[in-house]
């Protein structure tokens, strides 16, 4: 006489439970994935556009220009990108040197999305422009 065996297995309820778990694991595991590669991407930009203001103030000390007060605006290009930057160089109690401050963004336009902001002083002494009374 042969007795059937009973089978064991998971019931249609437990498949589906399983699954909505590991879905939900799952879709919180690729969230946290793309947080992380935003959060790179932002610090990979912020990196770029602190290396174009420092290399824009560095080009000022160099040529040992003496800054005008005001605003100009420009664009620099680095690392296949185009980057925009503004350089503000304001009076300071001491006539013969300036307050220099550049801020970078990486689209055109107002700077409160700046992505870096360098400040430096910039005096008039070894600069090719004469002092004026």
């Amino acid at each position: 006489m042969n007795v059937p065996c009973r089978m064991r297995g998971f019931t249609l309820i437990e498949v589906l439970v399983a699954t909505a778990v590991i879905a939900i694991a799952l879709g919180a595991i690729i969230h946290s994935a793309s947080l992380g590669v935003s959060n790179l991407t932002y610090l990979r930009d912020k990196t770029f556009a602190h290396w174009v203001a420092a290399n824009e103030m560095a080009t000022l000390i160099a040529t040992g220009e003496y800054p005008p007060i005001g605003r100009k605006r420009d664009k620099s290009e680095l690392a296949d990108h185009e980057w925009h930057w503004t350089r503000e160089v304001k009076a300071t109690p001491d006539k013969d040197m300036r307050r220099v401050e550049i801020r970078v963004s990486d689209k055109g336009g107002d700077d409160a999305g700046s992505l870096a902001i360098v400040t430096g002083f910039v005096t008039r002494f070894g600069t090719k422009t004469k002092p004026t009374q």
